[in-house]
């Protein structure tokens, strides 16, 4: 096997002028030079353009892609199309990188033969908060155990950017350019039932930017922080009659409960009064699933709160939880 491959690394951009030339710099600044790397301009309105088209002037392994702005899905499609690389990698472009990052799991991934290697992340707070790491561990998993640690969430986490892949898993798999949140939940989902041998390493070599943003609890309920519920409901429909079945409802439930807790919490009656119903009965539909020793003790209270006396569940959740 090729000792370094090439890898096409993906930067899907709109409107991050202010953060872009740190992004860029920090790919091409790697110490892993074997780089193809795909700026796309998802019709960006500010100077995110000429930017793009500076860097591919002052380096040759830069190629840019202008479009008119279809999101970020559709971008990273349009860069995978053009992509020649081995490899896949993808960085967000008010994000940026360790110069070691690629090297890294490029090694780990060439010694392993792995379709996939990860590597643990930090996020930074632009308003002055503390850095927060998102510490991985070392592991190599393979044949089935991929796909069952990823659906209970535990060694393989769902971003992307963390990550390089083998190419030929998109062979037949794209991002599904209707879901614009939880879009890298299911992606991993889809390219992971074809890995073979899924790697990852503790560094934490990737630094997600984090504006300040409205983190008050009704933000954390909108229709698109629900698709990544709906993603989960996919992957439990499709597992159903598997062995990962069950693992797969108890993500899917624990995050429904999560979603509870914040709609009780939540003071906007319109929002509870559409939402609580909807994932009550999904519970409701779960609940003989929700025993054993996935599930602590506060869940399986929870889930008996929910069925059999739902206000007093709100009540409860609201106020206590």
């Amino acid at each position: 096997m090729n000792s370094t491959p090439l890898v096409s690394v993906i930067v899907p951009i709109y409107n991050t002028e202010k953060y872009l030339d740190r992004c860029i710099k920090s790919i091409v600044n790697q110490t892993y030079k074997t780089l193809e790397i795909i700026l796309v301009d998802d019709g960006s309105s500010d100077n995110c353009p000429a930017i793009c088209d500076n860097w591919a002037k002052i380096d040759s392994r830069i190629k840019v892609i202008h479009q008119k702005n279809s999101g970020v899905s559709a971008a990273r499609n349009a860069a995978l199309d053009l992509a020649s690389g081995e490899y896949i990698g993808f960085v967000d472009s008010d994000d940026f990188i360790e110069p070691d990052m690629y090297s890294l799991l490029v090694q780990k991934s060439v010694d392993t033969d792995a379709g996939c290697a990860s590597c643990g992340f930090v996020f930074n707070y632009i308003d002055g908060r503390d850095s927060v790491l998102i510490k991985a561990e070392d592991f190599v998993l393979n044949g089935d155990d991929i796909l069952k640690n990823y659906i209970a969430d535990k060694l393989i986490r769902p971003e992307t950017a963390n990550k390089i892949y083998k190419k030929s898993l998109f062979d037949n798999v794209r991002f599904n350019p209707d879901i614009h949140y939880a879009e890298d939940l299911l992606i991993n989902y889809e390219l992971l039932k074809n890995a073979k041998t899924a790697v990852g390493i503790s560094d934490c070599l990737y630094h997600y930017v984090q504006e300040s943003g409205n983190s008050s609890t009704t933000a954390l309920i909108t229709p698109y922080r629900a698709q990544s519920y709906r993603v989960l409901k996919q992957i439990v429909d499709e597992q159903s009659g598997t062995p990962l079945f069950e693992i797969a409802v108890c993500r899917y439930v624990k995050g429904i409960f999560a979603l509870l807790t914040r709609l009780c919490k939540c003071k906007d009656k319109a929002l509870f009064d559409k939402y609580f119903p909807i994932y009550r009965s999904e519970i409701k539909r779960y609940k003989h699933l929700i025993k054993g020793a996935d599930y602590s003790k506060k869940h399986k209270l929870a889930a008996f709160l929910l069925v059999h006396f739902p206000h007093l569940f709100a009540f409860v959740t609201e106020r206590i939880l």
